[in-house]
Parts: structure tokens; C-alpha cells; sequence
């Protein structure tokens, strides 16, 4: 099946933009993103030529950035100080707020491909309540419930799907492990089970001031991820062996540092001439 040249990668979108100038000094940029990436690669079954089709590793289906930048109403001929003069003038003057707003969805969740999925993942089973807590040291992204087919057939609940509390019953069941000559039943990647979402907040103070007609002076006080919002990276996905006891969990200490770094605040001067 080597050089048959068969895949390919679909994109589709829909792209609003929206532009606000006010006489108050505001500007607003904000763009919004609805996308599906799919593609068509690999093989479930490459002796009967079954191809995989699903979503791409970097699906976000919602993608919204919105940028502000305010001129403060300070300063002579402004709302606050419009009659102000001299050197307190130049203080109340010339100031501005910025901040740059992203958020989009998490990416699609590989899934394995030794599996059948019974049910739906994302429904509670076992000691999981069905919600995605990233604040955990231990997050679970799905149903722990798996079944095991043995080689003659015979199905059985694995050992730590009931020390989860996920009973004899096979209706809670939602993942079958199949003996290892099978053909893969799923997509690479879950169209519903998602990695964390993006989230950052970006935003500055900063004060302009003129130094006689050629020389301006700017200071100002800047905060990346100013909300410190922990992010799991996009290429960390939940543990997708159905034959190990953590299956559909992720931890927070095994995730690089360089997914997303923590609040940083620093202080900008700049002359300009």
C-alpha cells in the first residue's frame, strides 16, 4: 500500500471579523473561527484496503482572539483633566490600556486502535462523574470501563476497571478491548473526546509622554497569561492504552514546562526620536 498516493487533508471554514473605533478612544479587534480539519490517511484494515478518515491532530473546531486598546480618557481635552496644563498635564496624559484575548477548543483526543467502543466515552462509568476536571493533578478525560476479548472469545471486565467501581455488568461498559489480529474499528482521533481548551490573556499599561517635538518617552507594566491559566500543551493527549491502569488520565507533572509559561510581569521603557 506504500505510494499509492491516496491521502489527503480537507479545511473548511467560516471566518467573522469585527471592527469597533470609538470617539472615547476604544478599539476593538475580534475575530471568530468555526473549522473542521479532516483527513483521509492511513488504514483501519490494510489487507481489505479499509482506508481512516477523521479529524486532523490540530482540529479546533472554535477559535476567537479579541484584541482592545483603550487610550485612557486622562489628560487636556480629555473627559478627566480636559483643563489640566504643565507638568500635570504631561502626568495624567498619554495613558493606555491593551489586552489580546485567545481561546479555542482543545484538540482532538487520540484514541486507540485495539479497541470497539461500546458507548459513548463521555458518559459517566466507574469512579468518574463524566466532567473533565483540568485542575486536578490527575485528570480523567473519559470513561474507565474497559472490557478484554480473549484470543477464544470469552469477554471479561479488566481488574482495574472494577477496582473503579464499573460492576459485572457489561452494559456499563464502554470500551472492548479486541484480540491483537484485529482490525482497527476507530479513527485515530475522537471527534468528541477533546484535549483542554486554549485560554490566554495578554494585557498592558503603558504611558506616553513628549519630550519637547522630536523625543517621546514610553514606560509601561505588561502581564503574559495575566489570569496564570495552567496549559497541558497541544501535543500532550490523555494515556490511550486501554491495558493500563490509567487509561484516559493525564498528570500534570509529566507535561513539559514549555506548553505554556506561567504569569510574567515586566516593566517596557522606550524612547522613540
Amino acid at each position: 500500500m506504500l505510494g499509492t498516493n491516496l491521502g489527503f487533508i480537507n479545511y473548511n471554514s467560516m471566518q467573522i471579523n469585527y471592527t469597533l473605533r470609538t470617539r472615547g478612544g476604544i478599539n476593538l479587534l475580534a475575530n471568530y473561527t468555526l473549522s473542521k480539519m479532516y483527513e483521509n490517511f492511513g488504514f483501519n484494515d490494510s489487507y481489505a484496503g479499509v482506508r481512516q478518515g477523521g479529524l486532523y491532530f490540530n482540529d479546533k473546531p472554535h477559535f476567537l482572539k479579541a484584541t482592545v486598546v483603550w487610550e485612557l480618557p486622562f489628560g487636556p481635552g480629555r473627559f478627566i483633566g480636559g483643563d489640566s496644563k504643565g507638568a500635570l498635564a504631561k502626568m495624567i496624559s498619554g495613558w493606555e490600556y491593551t489586552t489580546f484575548y485567545t481561546q479555542s477548543s482543545g484538540e482532538p483526543s487520540d484514541l486507540p486502535g485495539n479497541v470497539t467502543i461500546l458507548k459513548d466515552p463521555r458518559l459517566p462509568g466507574g469512579d468518574w462523574n463524566g466532567v473533565k476536571d483540568f485542575s486536578q493533578h490527575q485528570v480523567r478525560g473519559y470513561n474507565p470501563c474497559v472490557l478484554r476479548m480473549a484470543d477464544n472469545g470469552t469477554i471479561q471486565p479488566l481488574q482495574f476497571s472494577l477496582d473503579k467501581g464499573c460492576g459485572t455488568s457489561f452494559s456499563n461498559y464502554a470500551w472492548l478491548v479486541h484480540p491483537n489480529f484485529a482490525p482497527r474499528t476507530t479513527t485515530f482521533r475522537s471527534p468528541n473526546i477533546r484535549k483542554q481548551s486554549q485560554f490566554n490573556i495578554d494585557m498592558s499599561v503603558s504611558k506616553m509622554t513628549r519630550i519637547g517635538e522630536r523625543f517621546r518617552f514610553q514606560i509601561g507594566l505588561e502581564a503574559f497569561n495575566a489570569t496564570n491559566h495552567w496549559f497541558y500543551g497541544r501535543n500532550n493527549s490523555f494515556n490511550n492504552n486501554p491495558l493500563d491502569a490509567n487509561f484516559g488520565t493525564i498528570f500534570q507533572h509529566t507535561q513539559s514546562n514549555q506548553n505554556g509559561q506561567p504569569r510574567q510581569v515586566q516593566v517596557r521603557i522606550k524612547l522613540f526620536w
